[in-house]
This record gives C-alpha cells, sequence and structure tokens, in this order.
C-alpha cells in the first residue's frame, strides 16, 4: 500500500473518502453492510460537518467525496451538507450514492452542487418510468452523470483517526492509512466469504436474527479454505498498480463482468443458503 498515497502542496492525496450523512434507510435490506434496518434516526449536523472537512482538508484531498447512509437523501438539510463539503475543498468531486427513490424529490440546490449520482438498485424496489425520466431530465440540466451502480495509542480514535488542527495530524493521517493493522472492526466482517442469498427486504428482528448465527453458518463453502488462502496470500504480495490495474480491467470489460456474474450464479445455486 506504500505506494497508493503521495503528497502534494503539503495534503495526503487519495482516490475517495466516504462520509454517512444519515444511519437510517428507507430500505430494510438484509444484507446491508451499514446495518441501517436496525439503526436509529440520525442526521449528521452541517455545521460539525463543514468544520471537520474543513481541518481534515488542510492535510488531505480525494478526487471524489462520497455522500452516503443510509439513504442520504433523508437529510432533512442536504443541500447544506453537500454545500460544506464543497467549501471545504476536500475533494475535487461530489458524488451522492442512494437507491434512488427518493431522486424526483431532490432539490435543485443539491443537483447544481453535486458533480455525479450513483443509484443502487434493487429487485422490486425501482422508480416508475415517469419518475425515472424526470430525474435523467434533472440531470442533464444539471450536467450531473447518473450512475448505476498499528498506530500509537494517542493517534488512534477506535475505528478510525480523530481529525484534529494539531501540526502533526497529516503525518499521523498518513501513518493510519498506510499501517498493515486491520481495525478493530473488521473482527466483524466477513469480507467476500459470507454464503450468497437472493436479495430480499426484511423487518428488524429478522434482520438482527440473521446476525446472531455462528461464523461457521454465514460462511460459504467455496470461498474459504487453503486455495483461497493462498490467493489472498498471493495478491497481498503484489505491487498496489498491479492490483489496481487488474481490477480496472475487469471492471471495464463487459464479456468478463458477465463470465463473473455466471460463475457466481452457479456458485450459488450449488451451495445455496
Amino acid at each position: 500500500m506504500s505506494d497508493r498515497y503521495s503528497i502534494k502542496d503539503g495534503r495526503i492525496l487519495n482516490r475517495t473518502c466516504e462520509v454517512n450523512i444519515v444511519e437510517h434507510c428507507n430500505l430494510r435490506c438484509r444484507s446491508c453492510t451499514h446495518l441501517s434496518p436496525v439503526l436509529p434516526k440520525h442526521f449528521v449536523d452541517p455545521g460539525a460537518l463543514s468544520a471537520d472537512l474543513t481541518t481534515l482538508a488542510g492535510s488531505y484531498r480525494v478526487n471524489v467525496l462520497k455522500i452516503l447512509g443510509g439513504e442520504p437523501l433523508l437529510h432533512p438539510d442536504l443541500p447544506a451538507v453537500v454545500l460544506a463539503a464543497r467549501k471545504s475543498q476536500v475533494a475535487e468531486k461530489l458524488e451522492i450514492w442512494t437507491n434512488g427513490l427518493l431522486l424526483p424529490r431532490m432539490e435543485r440546490r443539491v443537483w447544481e452542487t453535486v458533480d455525479s449520482v450513483r443509484i443502487s438498485l434493487y429487485p422490486g424496489r425501482s422508480l416508475k418510468q415517469h419518475q425515472l425520466d424526470r430525474c435523467i431530465d434533472l440531470a442533464h440540466q444539471h450536467n450531473v452523470p447518473l450512475r448505476g451502480m498499528l498506530l500509537g495509542q494517542e493517534a488512534t480514535y477506535r475505528n478510525g483517526i480523530k481529525i484534529d488542527d494539531a501540526p502533526d495530524f497529516r503525518d499521523r493521517l498518513l501513518s493510519y492509512l498506510k499501517s498493515p493493522e486491520p481495525l478493530p472492526a473488521c473482527r466483524n466482517c466477513l469480507g467476500s466469504s459470507g454464503k450468497w442469498f437472493e436479495h430480499q427486504q426484511v423487518g428488524r428482528e429478522e434482520f438482527r436474527q440473521a446476525q446472531g448465527l455462528a461464523t461457521e453458518d454465514l460462511i460459504h463453502p467455496r470461498l474459504v479454505g487453503t486455495a483461497r488462502l493462498a490467493l489472498a496470500r498471493a495478491e497481498s504480495l503484489l505491487p498496489r498498480t498491479v492490483v489496481n490495474t487488474a481490477e480496472h480491467v475487469m471492471r471495464s470489460s463487459d464479456p468478463l463482468v458477465g463470465l463473473l456474474r455466471k460463475l457466481q450464479a452457479f456458485n450459488s445455486s450449488r451451495f445455496s443458503g
């Protein structure tokens, strides 16, 4: 990872940064990685966000700042949030990630401020055609692309690093980003080794029940074992530039993406549940 970050004009450069401006959502997806189906309503304060991002911008700069949730369009003062992000100058571009269901009512001030909108599509939950047409028109009017789909104790802050304006913040941030030590939260994540199942909308209690299963019952049998570990070790030895190039080729090749999806469906049918 040492070749991923560089410093220019006194600031660490990176590709992306994410801001979760709400924790709840208008969907209850069984596989939600943000735990939104069981989290209470919470909205980021635009003033506090402005202060944090402006301080961060003194040491850090990204190409794209992703505005996420939960469902970010549930925020009652979304225009103030995106304006605070823009004025902080922490990122060259702003992108909202949304399930799209509330997109027709997104204020024009937001369309005028963001650079792109990425819509995550979920089975059985989509806009009606006339709503989608209106969103496409608004996007065209504002030239906004619609896209589908170890540190010392003093430097750590649970699963992150606390933003401050101390003179050594940039160096502590760079050390944190380059650290090979996994976050404490990583102990609760299956990564890409979980079982596959059909997309579902579930209630709060059903969501909680699924999280209470033993780890052995959650891991996909095709994605663990000596072969999987060997591949992971091999990838860790490759320079980051090689891994990034390979990932880019895979994502930009429609035939390859189609093949991978077929393989995923085949594995899922053999080891369902």
